[in-house]
């Protein structure tokens, strides 16, 4: 099983090993995608778990207990389909396709297990259609 996340880290658990306590402790795969930390102040970071599900969930628990905020990447990519005109523009830009246009319908769509939260689309959409909460 595989699970895409943000932590969001506070100020006063920003230094400590997460990343290794959940390889180290729970047996879990993990890949970074994008991670700011500002020591003192916060961070966060866009991880994919992979591990069994019973793993991935006592990870999970353990992370929430220290204090850390976690949340499901499609919270935190937003495409307002009420602004977007599907003009395809952010499939162009976006580095993993994530974004795709569909040839029958010609309608954008996101797949948040390939999205890596780059921002680009954010940057270039020309309706401010897509946002990123990070």
């Amino acid at each position: 099983m595989k699970k895409k996340i943000i932590l969001t880290f506070p100020p006063t658990i920003v230094d400590e090993p997460i990343v290794h306590t959940l390889v180290k402790r729970f047996g879990l795969w993990i890949n970074i995608h994008r991670a700011i930390i500002e020591p003192g102040k916060h961070g966060k970071l866009v991880i994919e778990l992979k591990g069994d599900e019973k793993s991935i969930q006592k990870g999970l628990d353990h992370i929430i207990k220290t204090g850390l905020n976690v949340t499901h990447l499609e919270h935190d990519v937003i495409l307002d389909k009420d602004k977007c005109v599907d003009c395809g523009i952010c499939t162009s830009i976006c580095p993993t396709k994530a974004l795709t246009l569909d040839k029958e319908t010609y309608k954008i769509s996101i797949d948040y297990d390939e999205c890596v939260m780059c921002g680009y689309c954010a940057e270039i959409c020309p309706v401010n259609a897509i946002s990123i909460n990070f």
